[in-house]
């Protein structure tokens, strides 16, 4: 169609028309091949190599200072490795550093959700409480801010509580960790977060050990780390633990499963450690905190061989027994230890969690030969016998009373101290 009549019916239809007039260009001339002509181009970048994932060894652990509360100072000051040695013996075979449970240890992991921006100090107090009141050993900490550890350090319970607590710091678990995501970059306002560990004097003997190692973490995240221990007594080590706070968008499974296996090396008796001492047969190896895996398949290589720890929780299925998937599942959502008492991600958003239990403690489980036996030589844990609340989860029974602000997406609208629940494991100590 001509030009001139395009126009006189775009206007009478009352249309707008643009019509730009040029003469066409002439077509290029083909470009000679480079075989008779410099290429001037630059060339092609090289494909940027994607890091390899990190495997634990002596060079990639740094070791970090355990802080005791000097009550001379009344400050917070390091633990000299020398002075491990004035610590009680790790196993009832001699003196207990706990009287009044010899033969137990009790442990407990919780993502106390401290470094949120709608965090409270009526939050802040109802974690301390429930920290001092479960009668723990060992305490794995995620999501801890500074403001959170400050409050936590001035707790008299661990000042001058019975058994003498010690504790790793956020800021050497941050200069190991290295930088992360800027807040603004990472979509997750709040403060920085980090993991810590407080565990009593008594546990720590002579040649003890604790260190962090990097993980590899996603562009939009921050630094993520795992912490761990080697716990002696006397020239055996019994107790080797790690924990960490893992990637907690839904599409990072291949990113857990690489941070996994990173804290499932170390574990490893064979593996390289912080130092040259070599692993007792007998030790026992605890693997916990939250995992924020999104099925219930990425736990498969924890329980698998060639580790093959144990899921301490009651309800889960025996690894022994091949579970079938829908067991599985149902182990994975009940009881969930998140996404029940907050079940929206923002208050805008309306977006459900998924409630599922990601908080665990996974264990190694001592030989069949050697439970019941008192004539093998070392010693090894198992979930207490016998006794009430061997496994049990804290913090989801009762909200925290005080002002609500501006967290209504709480169950029912109601504040809870985290959007996690603490998970408390009892072992007690077997012949192995």
């Amino acid at each position: 169609m001509p030009k001139d009549k395009a126009v006189k019916e775009a206007l009478a239809h009352g249309k707008r028309t643009h019509t730009r007039w040029y003469t066409p260009r002439p077509p290029r001339p083909p470009r000679p091949p480079s075989s008779s002509a410099a290429d001037h181009s630059a060339p092609p970048k090289p494909p940027k190599a994607r890091p390899a994932a990190q495997t634990p060894s002596a060079a990639l652990w740094t070791p970090i200072h355990l802080h005791h509360f000097d009550r001379d100072s009344s400050r917070w000051t390091p633990l000299a490795p020398s002075a491990y040695s004035r610590s009680a013996p790790l196993l009832p075979s001699a003196a207990s550093p706990f009287p009044d449970k010899p033969h137990q240890l009790t442990v407990l992991t919780y993502n106390t959700w401290s470094s949120s921006p709608t965090h409270h100090p009526a939050q802040s107090r109802a974690i301390l409480d429930l920290l001092s009141s479960s009668r723990a050993d060992l305490i794995a900490l995620q999501e801890v801010s500074a403001a959170f550890f400050a409050r936590l350090c001035a707790e008299p319970f661990f000042r001058t509580g019975a058994g003498e607590w010690l504790v790793t710091t956020p800021d050497e678990y941050w200069r190991a960790a290295g930088p992360g995501a800027p807040a603004d970059r990472r979509g997750k306002a709040g403060e920085e977060e980090a993991c810590v560990v407080l565990l009593r004097r008594g546990l720590v003997g002579t040649l003890s050990e604790v260190g962090v190692l990097r993980l590899e973490r996603a562009r939009d995240e921050g630094a993520k780390a795992a912490i761990a221990l080697r716990l002696f007594d006397g020239d055996a080590e019994r107790l080797r633990i790690v924990t960490s706070h893992f990637s907690s968008l839904p599409h990072n499974a291949p990113l857990r499963s690489r941070q996994y296996r990173s804290c499932l090396s170390w574990l490893d008796s064979s593996s390289c450690s912080m130092s040259s001492l070599s692993s007792h047969a007998t030790t026992t190896r605890l693997f916990l905190g939250d995992f924020n895996a999104s099925t219930p398949a990425e736990f498969s290589p924890l329980t698998s061989p060639p580790h093959s720890l144990v899921d301490a929780c009651p309800s889960a299925p025996s690894s022994c027994t091949s579970p079938s998937t829908s067991a599985q599942e149902a182990s994975f959502r009940a009881p969930p230890t998140f996404g029940h008492l907050y079940p929206w991600v923002h208050p805008s958003s309306r977006k459900p969690r998924k409630p599922r239990r990601i908080d665990r403690v996974y264990y190694s489980c001592p030989p069949p030969s050697s439970r019941g036996s008192s004539h093998t030589s070392g010693w090894a844990l198992r979930p207490a016998e016998g006794g009430e609340n061997a496994y049990e989860q804290l913090g989801g029974s009762e909200a925290v009373r005080g002002p609500q602000g501006k967290d209504r997406t709480g169950r029912a609208g109601k504040r809870w101290a985290s959007d996690h629940e603490a998970v408390r494991v009892s072992f007690e100590w077997v012949p192995a």
